[in-house]
């Protein structure tokens, strides 16, 4: 399954399925090449939470942040792109919108 690692704990609300994440991220492949980032820029990447926008593992790793928080996640490839490799993500979970409770 997913390995999860918080580095900061947010002090925000937790995230939860139908709230919108605004976030940053950094992805690598397991050899430690970047793959792809929006750190750096002042768009941050906007989703839904667990409704499947994302890959998978990325999807249910959200549900363990609250907002402010920072984390490092490493996905199985099952969790990605099943014909992939695994991969890892720095994560900064800038701001939380609440979805329909």
């Amino acid at each position: 399954g997913l390995y999860y690692l918080d580095e900061v704990v947010g002090t925000g609300e937790l995230a939860v399925t139908h709230d919108t994440a605004y976030f940053f991220y950094t992805g690598y492949y397991i050899d430690g090449v970047k793959f792809g980032s929006n750190v750096g820029s002042t768009d941050t990447l906007i989703r839904p939470v667990n409704e499947g926008w994302l890959i998978a593992g990325f999807d249910e790793a959200l549900t363990y942040m609250r907002e402010g928080g920072r984390a490092k996640i490493l996905l199985p490839s099952k969790l990605a792109y099943y014909d992939y490799e695994p991969l890892l993500y720095d994560i900064y979970l800038a701001r939380l919108v609440p979805g329909p409770r």
